[in-house]
């Protein structure tokens, strides 16, 4: 099943049409965050433009429906693959992971926010328009939008070494929102591999 990385369905705007059980189970309580987007070596021009060519080869508007109707037709399950429980060292660097990101995306830094998903899946998940679109200059999202960090419900090292976890983020625009993330490890940093929506609360919408 294809689906959207965070960094796009938060660009998008995505999920605000969602309606699905609020989330039972809560987090890690969030905190300042302690790890800056600054950080993060923002992917280049090169890349994109490699990225917009095989777009043009592969075209993914259609992929994208398509990925739309399984996703529809077959809800993803929160239970994680069997694995061994993640130590406190792994699930700091999950959580350092996630609140980059959304440093990343709060700041609509999205040349820094697509460095920390590898090339895989940004070819697999990116749509030309959304490549055409990174030209611009970043306009931080407003204070009262932004999208906040919740927590590390659970995390599994699996055989292969790869890292998967439940993360939660939420915004006033697409709710609370339950993510399954598998990460691997490159250049001695975390990179999403994969990024499934699990469950999203829409918020209400206010009486006027």
């Amino acid at each position: 099943m294809r689906t959207r990385c965070l960094a796009v369905i938060w660009a998008a705007a995505i999920g605000v049409g969602l309606s699905m059980p609020a989330l039972a189970q809560e987090g890690t309580p969030a905190a300042e965050p302690s790890a800056s987007c600054d950080a993060v070596e923002p992917r280049d021009a090169e890349f994109f433009a490699e990225l917009a060519l095989s777009q043009e080869a592969t075209p993914q508007d259609a992929a994208e429906g398509q990925g739309d109707q399984d996703a529809q037709a077959s809800p993803v399950s929160a239970e994680l693959p069997d694995g061994d429980a993640a130590d406190e060292a792994t699930t700091a660097d999950v959580t350092a992971l996630y609140e980059t990101l959304i440093d990343c995306l709060n700041r609509a830094d999205y040349l820094r926010a697509y460095a920390l998903y590898s090339e895989e899946y940004l070819l697999a998940n990116l749509s030309a328009e959304t490549i055409g679109q990174l030209e611009a200059t970043p306009v931080p999202v407003e204070e009262s939008t932004r999208t906040e960090f919740g927590g590390v419900l659970e995390a599994r090292v699996l055989d292969d070494g790869a890292i998967v976890a439940l993360v939660t983020t939420s915004n006033p625009n697409t709710g609370e929102v339950l993510i399954r993330s598998t990460m691997t490890r490159e250049d001695e940093g975390l990179r999403i591999a994969d990024e499934v929506v699990i469950e999203a609360e829409t918020p209400a919408t206010p009486e006027g």
